[in-house]
């Protein structure tokens, strides 16, 4: 098959490459959506919870709010432990993190060559301390960290575990984990501060997660297939504790003498009477799955989880409230009448609900005010909203909101696939078994336009009343009428039906995209007549693209983001949003909104009408050279012009470079080595005009 471009591989070498900048940023929910893997707090204002993607973050009012004091995608902290308000260390993978000024600033230890991952850390004072992981992971310190002794580091074919550890004293402690995380339960007890250890397991035991130290001689472990086991004589005997009603249980604490709680994922269990029985159950606020809790007086604790989870007990974990309140569903649709105000339709299919924001998606709310619903489809232009509900009926404002209309649609389905509004008159709806309906009295009346045959209409685009396109990912076509519905033609994308669309997009009546399940992008000149393959991602699924001109789009599968200034040609690097799948994605005269799992939004703004080929000199100034690596050179086109001040903006608005009050000079050398490859906005303002255009650092 003829190729319009080169594909992917080649246009590495032939093309400039732009390098991704963090253009989008998570406004939803707050703080987080990484995965929290432990948290530990000094107070019941202040304290820390880390996790995935190298996150560690700080509260200092009770989890009101968070400053993220580290974050790297390519780390993971599993563990966190202060020996007091201002000194405490962080660990996960082969990586140790120290600081002294309540993590205002993270200092990497240096550690002894190991293999496998470092799971928990805690320390007796502020000199002595041990950290524990994979492969049986032993570390000690004397000095704070300053240097680490091996104790111990077994690597065979199996992944055996050290996950937790927790001393009486310095002499005095506990390791446990598992032979095969899940499996083999182990128990080591130590009584010369770790340089050697003894095999106090019980028989036939499933892994340990969490070993709590009580005094001397009493202690509690717990882990996989809800084992809990507890001594009374400092680890030379066991007893098993559970009663065969327990999930696996990843935390254990008790507040006092007889109350103690046990962390089980979504539940909680009780104790009163010192753990001889834990009948007490309560379920958990949250969705997600919480991995470890922590507490600093007595009846209050804090429990971190799964997808940023984070909830609050204090009355000894009878009652919880989430801390990150906020829209914690799966958001399906997102879109907005201003930088403000917006709507998203969240949940599953059929238990939809619609949420409101009026700060430009950093709070929702569940919408009250909007009758006939739930709603599981939803359509904004401009002023205008249109919501779909199970009952075959349509909702419509064409004031942004203020006043609403009940519509009743063909109940020929009862799911509609996509909608669609070209003006407040004409609109189209369709869904599976070809079903295609059409209104030109703004929903009044609706027309069926349905296509004789099985197509499963997925996603629709109409240019215009007269031209659009539907697509049918079971069939792998792309169908097209210039009459408004009436007539169909389609084509097949690759040959022998290879690839699978998922969404269509045109730029205009005749340049246009599909995206397909495989990642290959197909483009037609000719609208729509003929599609070839045009550039080749990694993932293709829930895929789409959007352009806000014919140089500047987005290209969202699953988990990531990419962007272009050159009509596809070449593609930011991928920006990833950590495995929470992204659903859809909408944009706003200079603003963009991401939506996906568990409630999350992601913002981006952007400038329009900016000159992209290089060296813009009808925009007033020329860069040369650009793309540019070290310097480059903004000269004004008018030669008798002179420039007041020159700025540089990364894509989403910071400024990273001011130059001040100039000399009055028409041309300004730049250094830009200390700006990271991308793409950046230069603006140039002289007395009588101001000039913007873009640029590339390699």
């Amino acid at each position: 098959m003829k190729k319009i471009f080169i594909l992917a591989s080649i246009f590495l070498i032939t093309n400039i490459m732009i390098f991704a900048q963090e253009e989008w940023t998570m406004i939803h929910p707050y703080p987080t959506l990484d995965d929290l893997l432990d948290t530990h707090f000094i107070s019941e204002n202040e304290g820390w919870a880390v996790g995935k993607n190298g996150l560690i973050m700080y509260t200092n009012n009770g989890g009101i709010s968070w400053d993220i004091q580290h974050k790297d995608s390519d780390k993971m902290f599993w563990s966190i432990f202060f020996i007091d308000e201002n000194e405490g260390w962080a660990v996960g993978w082969s990586d140790i993190y120290h600081t002294t000024d309540k993590g205002e600033n993270w200092e990497k230890q240096n550690r002894p060559f190991v293999i496998g991952d470092m799971l928990d850390v805690y320390f007796i004072n502020p000199d002595t301390g041990w950290i524990v992981g994979t492969y049986n992971i032993i570390l000690k310190t004397v000095d704070g960290g300053e240097h680490w002794t091996r104790i111990m580091n077994h690597y065979n074919s199996s992944l055996s575990a050290f996950m937790s550890v927790c001393f009486v004293d310095e002499m005095k402690g506990y390791v446990v984990g598992g032979e095969t995380f899940f499996q083999g339960g182990i128990i080591l007890i130590t009584n010369d501060g770790g340089l050697t250890w003894t095999d106090s397991s019980p028989p036939d035991c499933d892994g340990f997660q969490r070993v709590l130290v009580i005094d001397s001689l009493e202690a509690w472990v717990c882990g996989f297939g809800s084992e809990l086991h507890k001594t009374d004589d400092g680890g030379q005997t066991w007893t098993n504790m559970n009663n065969s009603y327990y999930n696996s249980i990843s935390d254990i604490f008790f507040f006092n003498d007889n109350n103690g709680i046990l962390l089980s994922g979504t539940s909680v269990r009780l104790t009163f009477d010192k753990g001889e029985t834990w009948d007490s159950l309560v379920y958990l606020p949250s969705g997600s799955s919480q991995n470890r809790l922590t507490s600093w007086a007595e009846n209050e604790i804090i429990t971190v989880g799964n997808n940023g989870s984070i909830i609050k007990s204090l009355d000894g974990g009878t009652n919880w409230s989430k801390i990150n309140n906020g829209l914690d569903r799966s958001i399906n649709q997102i879109g907005f009448l201003n930088s403000y105000d917006g709507y998203a339709i969240a949940g599953f299919t059929g238990y939809t609900d619609l949420y409101v924001t009026d700060d430009g998606g950093y709070n929702w709310s569940l919408d009250t005010v909007i009758q006939n619903g739930p709603f599981y489809r939803m359509f904004i232009k401009e002023e205008s909203v249109y919501l779909l509900n199970n009952s075959s009926q349509m909702m419509k404002s064409v004031n942004s909101g203020d006043d609403w209309e009940l519509f009743e649609i063909p109940d020929t389905t009862d799911y509609y696939y996509n909608m669609q509004f070209i003006d407040n008159d004409v609109g189209y709806l369709c869904g599976n078994n070809g079903i295609l309906v059409k209104t030109i009295d703004g929903g009044n009346t609706w027309v069926d336009k349905s296509l004789s045959g099985d197509y499963n209409l997925r996603q629709m685009f109409f240019i215009n009343d007269n031209k659009g396109w539907l697509i049918d990912p079971v069939a792998r076509i792309v169908l097209k009428t210039i009459n408004g519905g009436d007539d169909w033609s389609f084509v097949v994308l690759g040959d022998d039906y290879t690839f699978q669309p998922q969404s269509i997009f045109f730029i205009n009546e005749e340049e246009g995209f599909v995206t397909t399940k495989e990642g290959v992008i197909f483009k037609s000149i000719n609208g729509g007549e003929d599609w070839e393959e045009f550039y080749v991602f990694s993932s293709g699924t829930n895929s789409k693209m959007y352009f806000i001109n014919e140089n500047e789009g987005w290209y969202k599968s699953s988990t990531v983001i990419y962007h272009t200034y050159d009509g596809g040609l070449s593609w930011t690097s991928p920006q990833n949003f950590s495995y929470k799948p992204l659903t859809n994605m909408y944009f706003l005269d200079n603003q963009g909104w991401l939506c996906g799992y568990y409630g999350l939004v992601a913002e981006t703004s952007f400038y329009v009408d900016i000159d992209e080929n290089g060296t813009n000199e009808d925009n007033g100034i020329t860069i040369q050279p650009n793309p540019a690596r070290n310097k480059t050179e903004v000269v004004l086109t008018n030669k008798f012009e002179e420039a007041q001040t020159i700025d540089i903006y990364e894509i989403t608005g910071k400024c990273v470079y001011s130059s001040g009050r100039l000399d009055h000079d028409n041309r300004l050398t730049i250094d830009i080595t200390n700006l990271k490859p991308g793409t950046y906005i230069i603006h140039v303002e002289t007395l009588i005009a101001k000039y913007t255009s873009k640029f590339v650092v390699m």
